[in-house]
């Protein structure tokens, strides 16, 4: 008999001192880093995103790898690429810590809607502004998904 698994898993770190690396121009280079190293270890990303200090990323963890198998690849081989290749970034760390929260399959859709539109939802807290309902903006939010 084959194995089977599906964990969701909702993982969220920052850039070391919070400090805002992840421009508008370098984000969405980032996350395709991130998502291609999830595959490599044989991971199913199935959302990324983030703002200037901090990324989440949603993803169906292989059954061979443990959370932190997971969390520190990502972290060590994106930090080496973007210092390899964006050199403008060459002091560039992740902080040491990271969040991981299991996603009930009935969140999947809230949660994928929640990172994908992360940029909206920091641009609107930052403005101050206050949207008529937050489901225009994203799903629910839920304790640490923030």
């Amino acid at each position: 008999m084959r194995s089977t698994c599906r964990v969701g898993v909702h993982l969220v770190w920052a850039t070391k001192h919070r400090t805002p690396w992840l421009s508008d121009h370098v984000r969405p280079t980032v996350f395709d880093i991130l998502r291609r190293i999830a595959h490599r270890k044989h991971c199913e990303p199935m959302a990324v995103g983030g703002w200037v200090d901090h990324v989440h990323i949603y993803v169906v963890l292989s059954p061979q790898l443990s959370v932190i198998g997971l969390v520190k690849a990502l972290k060590a081989n994106s930090t080496a690429w973007i210092r390899e290749n964006l050199p403008h970034l060459g002091t560039f760390e992740w902080q040491r810590g990271y969040g991981a929260w299991g996603v009930d399959p009935r969140d999947d859709r809230a949660l994928r809607t929640y990172i994908q539109h992360q940029d909206t939802i920091h641009r609107i807290r930052q403005s101050g502004t206050n949207p008529a309902h937050p489901t225009e903006i994203a799903s629910p939010l839920r304790e640490g998904w923030a």
